[in-house]
């Protein structure tokens, strides 16, 4: 199992059969503040829904999909500048 890596957003779907993954909506763009647990994205496939939240604290420094676009699992989704409070 890999580790989380601090301001990396990574997309993993751990259970059923592999399916099909599409970033269906971003709710933050580069440059927006997010706060841990703030929802980001929303990822849809043939069987659910799913929101991904936000790990850490920071600002959105990268969007590595666009919206409509097919994710592989395991991938990273967004990179987050995080804040120096941490």
């Amino acid at each position: 199992m890999s580790t989380a890596i601090p301001g990396e957003l990574c997309f993993h779907h751990l259970d059923g059969p592999p399916e099909t993954y599409i970033l269906k909506k971003w709710f933050v763009q580069p440059g927006d503040p997010v706060d841990a647990p703030q929802i980001v994205a929303a990822i849809e496939s043939a069987s659910f829904s799913l929101e991904i939240e936000a790990f850490d604290s920071g600002t959105i420094s990268e969007q590595c999909f666009r919206e409509g676009q097919v994710i592989p699992d395991g991938v990273i989704i967004a990179r987050i500048h995080l804040s120096r409070s941490r």
